[in-house]
C-alpha cells in the first residue's frame, strides 16, 4: 500500500493479507454508505487522510474542520465526494456524499 510520512492505509481498513477486521459498514440516517474505524487517535488524523487520500487519488475538497471533539474533511476525485470524519465516539468515519 502506498504511504506517506511513513502512514500507511493498510492499518487503517484491514489486517496483512488485506481483510477487514473488526470495522464496518453501514448507512446512516441520509442513506450515505459509510465506514468506520477505531484505529485512528485524532492525533493521527491528517496523516490518515493523506494516506487515504492519495491512494484513492482523491484531491481536498474544502478546508479541515476541527472542532473540541471532532474533525471534518472533504475529498473528491471528479464527481465524487467523500467525507473523511473523526470524533471521540466513533474514530475515523468515511462517508459517501
Amino acid at each position: 500500500m502506498p504511504t506517506r510520512k511513513g502512514y500507511s492505509v493498510s492499518p487503517l481498513f484491514g489486517d496483512r493479507k488485506g481483510r477487514i477486521v473488526g470495522e464496518r459498514f453501514w448507512r446512516d440516517a441520509s442513506d450515505r454508505l459509510t465506514f468506520d474505524s477505531s484505529r485512528v487517535d485524532a492525533v493521527d488524523y491528517a496523516k490518515a487522510c493523506r494516506a487515504i487520500a492519495d491512494a484513492l487519488n482523491l484531491t481536498p475538497y474544502g478546508k479541515l474542520v476541527v472542532g473540541l471533539d471532532q474533525m471534518f474533511w472533504d475529498f473528491r476525485r471528479e464527481d465524487q465526494v467523500i467525507g473523511l470524519d473523526w470524533d471521540i465516539w466513533m474514530g475515523l468515519i468515511v462517508v459517501a456524499k
